[in-house]
């Protein structure tokens, strides 16, 4: 509320000092061009009107305002009245203003809630997929490790087979060679026993 009387004060004498100053313009130009001779650019009674009518006073007014003017008959009253009718502008920009700029709040806040929402969407989601990529890894893994070890068992009992297999094998060629060398010494003997005959 503070903030609000201020800005208003401040609006006041802004346009009350704006006021004065253009009257003083207005007054000094009037007294150059008269006691000076000088030809020093005019004012006119339209400039004032439009001038009035665009700070949002009434034509009928604004005509009249600026017929005392130019006729010196300007009261205190009359600029009470500028000021009050300023004042009630101001009040009204301000009030307009003020409900701008809350629902400009509002609405930030809301599109700032969404946000976050959308944002908690998009972290939840990506958390999932992470988790189920994991687990997929995971399982995956698991799978391979299981595979590999049937693998391996399967490598150990056929090197077993093998090993059983090399060595009745070899059993059985070192038995067939032990009959064939018995069988040539055997012939070799009874060669030589037939030739030392």
């Amino acid at each position: 509320m503070c903030v609000r009387a201020s800005r208003s004060k401040l609006l006041c004498i802004y346009i009350s000092r704006k006021v004065t100053i253009t009257v003083k313009i207005l007054y000094n130009n009037y007294i150059r061009s008269v006691f000076m001779g000088l030809s020093q650019p005019v004012v006119t009674q339209q400039m004032v009107i439009a001038e009035l009518t665009k700070a949002g006073i009434k034509r009928d007014i604004a005509i009249d305002l600026s017929y005392r003017y130019y006729k010196n008959e300007l009261t205190y009253k009359d600029i009470e009245f500028l000021k009050e009718n300023f004042d009630i502008k101001l009040e009204k920009v301000e009030a307009t203003l003020q409900t701008k700029i809350q629902r400009v709040e509002t609405n930030l806040k809301s599109d700032i809630r969404d946000l976050d929402n959308k944002i908690n969407t998009v972290e939840n989601n990506l958390n999932t997929k992470i988790d189920t990529k994991f687990n997929d890894l995971d399982n995956k893994i698991d799978n391979v490790r299981s595979e590999l070890k049937s693998d391996i068992k399967d490598l150990d009992t056929k090197i077993d087979v093998n090993k059983m297999e090399l060595k009745s094998t070899l059993r059985l060629h070192g038995w067939m060679f032990g009959t064939l060398i018995t069988l040539n010494i055997g012939i070799f003997l009874a060669l030589m026993s037939l030739l030392v005959k």
